[in-house]
Formats: structure tokens, C-alpha cells, sequence
């Protein structure tokens, strides 16, 4: 009973007050590397809706959290409660800057510093498994946070994993290259809400756009060697 009454208190305050404001929750690397970038062009699209943008990973309780959706990544035990709804495949595979893999490493990964992220300290690994690479590094780094070793890799300071869509933009400017393609990881990034998007206006919105974001990926990864060792 008092779950309910949560929950009639959260939908008269979110959706019968007709909030202007949508609080979303995004795993810290995802939302600094590929989603703010973005959210300008959904402010130009929806200036009636402001986001509320929390970066933070981990299991989320949306009730609890006082979050409208979530942004999240499958390696996680997601919640039997909420809906899920798929937004893309992630793919991944070494990433480092253009003259990184042209002069100090000479195209050979066995002579490059590899990058981790102790938030995914297995990374490397499942890639090899996936690739069927089998040599090792040179040397390696640890950094506290995918982000750190992601701008480790642009900054020439060595090569990283790179997940679709984190890497998405650097891979475009220029300014990272995927010189041995990637692979599917098997995970995929999801939208969690308490009920189906259609049911608030607002997520509904933000939903349908982050689809046609997700469209925009494919057409990016498809450019790439993806599924090559």
C-alpha cells in the first residue's frame, strides 16, 4: 500500500503537474563523451522541456532516485520492474590517435601502452576474446574512469578500448582511429522507465529522440570494420 501511494504521489507530481523539467539518469562516460554534446540540439528541438541530467552508474531506483528514465549499460543486473527499452548494440575495439599508431607504435598493439578503466577492468580481455587476439602490451595504465582512459588515448599517452557510441565523435573528427575495427561486446545500452515511454509525453519525447540518435550511430558504425579481429 505505501508503495502505491509513492507511486500516485510521483505520477500527480510528474505527470499531472505537467513538469517541465525530465530527470534522467546516464552512466558518467556515456553522458560526457556522447549525450551532452547532443542535448543542445534536443533543447533547440523541445525548448518547452529542460533535461535534468544526473551522471551516475550503477543499479538505479527510479522511485527512490526521483528520476523520470535512465540511461544504462546491460553488464548490469537491471531492475525486473522497470521497462526496457533497447537503444543500441555496443561495439568496441582499440582506439588511439593517428600518429600514436603510424610513429610510436608502428602499427603493431604488442608495442603500445594499453589503457584500462578499472570501472570495466575487463575490457581487454573480453575483447581479445572476442577478436581472437592473442598478443600483450608493451606496458599498461589504470585509470579510476572510462572517460580518463578514453582522453589518455586522444592525448597520445597510449591505446584504450573504445565502445560505441563513446568514441563515436572522436572517431569522426579524427582525433581517435580504430585501426584493427571492432566487435560486438554483447551488451547494449538501454532506457529504463517505471512504465512504457508513451505513457508521459515528455519521456516519450525523449525517447523517440534518443532513437533517432541511436539511428545516426548505426550510420556512423557502419563506416567501420566492425566484427574484424
Amino acid at each position: 500500500m505505501l508503495d502505491r501511494l509513492d507511486e500516485a504521489a510521483e505520477a500527480l507530481r510528474r505527470h499531472e503537474g505537467n513538469s517541465p523539467i525530465l530527470t534522467i539518469s546516464c552512466e558518467p562516460s556515456l553522458g560526457m563523451r556522447w549525450l551532452m554534446p547532443r542535448l543542445g540540439t534536443f533543447r533547440t528541438q523541445n525548448p518547452d522541456l529542460n533535461i535534468d541530467l544526473r551522471l551516475a552508474g550503477g543499479p538505479i531506483d527510479l522511485l527512490a532516485d526521483g528520476c523520470d528514465a535512465s540511461i544504462r549499460h546491460t553488464n548490469l543486473v537491471l531492475p525486473s520492474d522497470d521497462v526496457i527499452t533497447r537503444l543500441w548494440p555496443e561495439y568496441a575495439g582499440p582506439v588511439c590517435a593517428p600518429t600514436c599508431w603510424e610513429t610510436v607504435i608502428g602499427r603493431d598493439l604488442s608495442r603500445a601502452r594499453w589503457l584500462h578503466s578499472r570501472t570495466r577492468p575487463e575490457a581487454w580481455r573480453e575483447w581479445q576474446k572476442k577478436s581472437g587476439y592473442r598478443g600483450s602490451p608493451a606496458s599498461e595504465q589504470f585509470f579510476d574512469h572510462f572517460f580518463f582512459a578514453l582522453q589518455a588515448a586522444v592525448d597520445r599517452l597510449g591505446t584504450a578500448i573504445g565502445p560505441l557510441p563513446l568514441v563515436n565523435d572522436d572517431l569522426r573528427a579524427g582525433r581517435l582511429i580504430a585501426p584493427l575495427g571492432m566487435v560486438a561486446t554483447g551488451y547494449d545500452y538501454v532506457l529504463l522507465t517505471r512504465n512504457s515511454p508513451e505513457t508521459d509525453p515528455r519521456i516519450a519525447r525523449f525517447s523517440n529522440w534518443l532513437m533517432q540518435q541511436a539511428k545516426d550511430l548505426s550510420v556512423g558504425a557502419a563506416r567501420l570494420p566492425l566484427d574484424s579481429p
